[in-house]
C-alpha cells in the first residue's frame, strides 16, 4: 500500500495521528477516537504486523481450553473500518523523528504530526545455537500457535512429557498451570505421572514482593497441580532436550543438565527492535532500551513522541510526579498498566495536536488552561499516575484462579469467574457486533466550546463511579466473604467488597483487620 512520502504537514486544515501497534492502549485510542469523535481537521492511521491483535490476559486461559482462539483476539481490521480509521498492514523499520516520516519494511513512508508506539516487547535472547524445542512466549499472537503445534499425541505409551516453564513470573506461572491443565491432569494426587512440569525461577522465591501468606498461596497451588519449582535456576545455554542450568546463588558451580520434551520462554520482557532503532536515532532510552517517557507519556527528548504498555519506561518519583533528576523508579511490565494508559493518551495525543495548531507553549500542571487571541481554552496534556498496587489475578488452568489484593489472597471458582468478567469486559469494547452505529453526518467535536480533544477524556472501561451503589456490607461479613473458597460465591459481591476498599481507607482498615483475626 502506497504510503505518503511527506513528514509533518504543516497544513492547519489536515493533521495526522499515526498509531504504531494494536496493543492494549492503541485499541482505546482507536474507538475513542473514530470519525465521529475526533476533530474534523484530523485523520488517524494504525499499522500493525498483524491484522488481529491478541489480549494477553486471556492467553493463558487459552492455553488452558477454558477460551477459544477467537476469544482472545481483537479485530483490528473491522475496528478501524467502523472507526474510519485507516489500517496498513505493515512493519515500521525507522523513524525519522526530526522529519516525522516513518518507513516501512516494503520501502513505503508515511508522514505525521504525532506519533504513537504501542509495541509491546520480545522475549530475551535463548542461549543456545537450537531452540527448535522452545516454545517462545513473545509474539504472544504466536504462542497459542506454537503450543497446538506442539500438542501431545494421545498414546498408550508411558514415556513422561516434561514442559520445563522458563521464567517464575505471573506469565510462566500462569502458563504452567495452564499446561499442566491441558496437557495432563490437573490433579496431581492422581496416579496419571505422564505430563511433568517444571517452572525454573531466577528468584529464590516466587513473587519475592509479595506477602509471605500470598506467595504460601501461590506455592500451594502449584503444589496441588503437582507443578514443582527449581528456585535460584537461570538457563546458560538451550540444547534439543536439554537445559543446561546454573545455581544463581553460586555462580561457580558446575551447571545441571535438566531433560526437557517442551521448554516454555516465559522469561520476561526485552526491548522491541524499533526501540533500538529509535535509540539510535536519539531518542531517550533507559539502560535497558526501553524508550523514556514522562507522565504524559511523551518521549522525554521528542514531544510529538508517545509511548504506552511494555515498550515505554514511565519515569515517575514517589509522588508519581516528573522529574528529571533525583530517585525515580519505572513500573512493571503488565498489561494493566497499558489498559490504564489508554484514556490518558485518547486525550494527550488530540490535545498536543491542539496545542500545536496554536503554537502554544505546553503548560504545566493537569487543569491549567491557556488562552490564545480566539480566546479558545486549551487543556493541557494529562498525567498518567500509576496505581501502586492492582487486583492481579492468575489462573489456574482448572477453572479457579488465585488474587492478590492488599496484601492478602483470593481463591476460588469465584475469582477466575471475576477475573473472565473483567477480561470480558475490556474485549466486548471492541467486538463489531457491540460497535454502535456512526453516523458520518454527527456534528464533530466543538473545540471551541470545552476544548475538549476527546468525549472519552480520562474515563477507565471499567469506571463504576457514576452507578448507583448499594452501601457496603459490614466488615466482619466482608472477610468472611473474601475468605471463602467455596462454588457458591458470588464474584460480583465480592468485587463490590474490593471496590468499596479501595474507594474507603478506613473500611480497608477495618476488613483486613477482620481477615487477620
Amino acid at each position: 500500500m502506497a504510503a505518503s512520502t511527506n513528514g509533518s504537514t504543516n497544513d492547519t486544515k489536515r493533521k495526522k495521528i499515526v498509531l504504531i501497534g494494536g496493543g492494549h492502549a492503541h485499541v482505546q485510542v482507536i474507538k475513542a477516537l473514530c470519525k465521529s469523535n475526533r476533530p474534523s481537521n484530523v485523520d488517524v492511521t494504525v499499522i500493525d504486523r498483524v491484522s488481529d491483535a491478541t489480549y494477553s490476559g486471556m492467553v493463558p486461559g487459552c492455553v488452558s481450553n477454558l477460551y477459544d482462539v477467537e476469544d482472545t483476539l481483537i479485530r483490528l481490521r473491522p475496528l478501524c473500518e467502523w472507526a474510519r480509521t485507516e489500517f496498513i498492514y505493515g512493519i515500521v523499520v525507522d523513524i525519522d523523528i526530526d522529519a516525522r516520516v516513518i518507513t516501512l519494511k516494503d520501502g513505503d513512508v508515511l508522514g505525521y504530526d504525532v506519533c504513537s508506539l504501542d509495541i509491546g516487547s520480545t522475549i530475551r535472547p535463548i542461549p543456545g545455537d537450537d531452540d527448535a524445542n522452545v516454545i517462545p512466549t513473545r509474539p504472544i499472537s504466536h504462542l497459542i500457535d506454537r503450543i497446538q503445534d506442539a500438542e501431545i499425541e494421545e498414546t498408550n505409551d508411558k514415556e513422561d512429557i516434561h514442559v520445563a516453564v522458563v521464567g517464575g513470573g505471573a506469565a510462566g506461572i500462569e502458563l504452567a498451570m495452564g499446561i499442566r491443565g491441558r496437557w495432563g491432569q490437573s490433579d496431581a494426587n492422581t496416579d496419571d505421572r505422564r505430563v511433568r512440569v517444571t517452572i525454573l525461577d531466577s528468584n529464590n522465591v516466587l513473587f519475592p514482593h509479595e506477602s509471605i501468606s500470598n506467595r504460601n498461596a501461590v506455592e500451594k497451588v502449584l503444589k496441588d497441580r503437582g507443578v514443582t519449582v527449581r528456585p535460584c535456576s537461570i538457563v546458560t545455554r538451550v540444547t534439543p532436550h536439554e537445559l543446561h542450568l546454573q545455581n544463581n546463588v553460586d555462580r561457580n558451580s558446575d551447571d545441571i543438565l535438566l531433560p526437557y520434551t517442551h521448554c516454555v520462554w516465559a522469561t520476561g520482557a526485552y526491548p522491541h527492535p524499533l526501540s533500538r532503532v529509535l535509540a539510535d536515532r536519539g531518542v531517550g532510552c533507559d539502560e535497558r532500551g526501553w524508550i523514556q517517557v514522562s507522565s504524559t507519556l511523551q518521549s522525554v527528548t521528542h514531544p510529538s513522541l508517545f509511548a504506552a504498555g511494555d515498550c515505554a519506561s514511565i519515569q515517575i518519583d514517589c509522588n508519581n510526579e516528573d522529574t528529571s533528576s533525583g530517585t525515580t523508579t519505572t513500573i512493571p511490565k503488565a498489561g494493566v498498566y497499558a489498559v490504564r494508559a489508554g484514556p490518558i493518551l485518547v486525550t494527550n495525543l488530540v490535545n498536543y495536536i491542539l496545542q500545536q495548531e496554536e503554537s502554544l507553549q505546553k503548560p504545566t500542571g493537569n487543569t491549567a488552561t491557556v488562552n490564545n487571541s480566539n480566546n479558545i481554552r486549551y487543556p493541557v496534556l494529562l498525567k498518567y499516575k500509576p496505581q501502586d498496587d492492582f487486583l492481579k489475578l492468575i489462573m489456574c488452568g482448572d477453572g479457579t484462579a488465585l488474587g492478590f489484593r492488599f496484601g492478602i489472597s483470593l481463591y476460588g471458582k469465584w475469582v477466575w469467574h471475576l477475573k473472565d468478567h473483567i477480561d470480558r469486559m475490556f474485549m466486548n469494547l471492541f467486538r463489531a457486533e457491540n460497535l454502535p452505529v456512526v453516523n458520518d453526518e454527527l456534528q464533530q467535536l466543538d473545540r471551541n466550546k470545552d476544548g475538549n480533544g476527546s468525549k472519552h477524556a480520562n474515563v477507565q472501561y471499567d469506571d463504576a463511579s457514576k452507578l448507583q451503589q448499594a452501601p457496603p456490607i459490614a466488615a466482619t461479613e466482608a472477610a468472611l466473604l473474601l475468605k471463602r473458597t467455596d462454588d457458591n460465591v458470588n464474584y460480583e459481591d465480592a468485587w463490590k467488597v474490593l471496590r468499596d476498599m479501595m474507594a474507603d481507607d478506613n473500611y480497608r482498615i477495618c476488613v483486613l483487620d477482620e481477615i487477620s483475626n
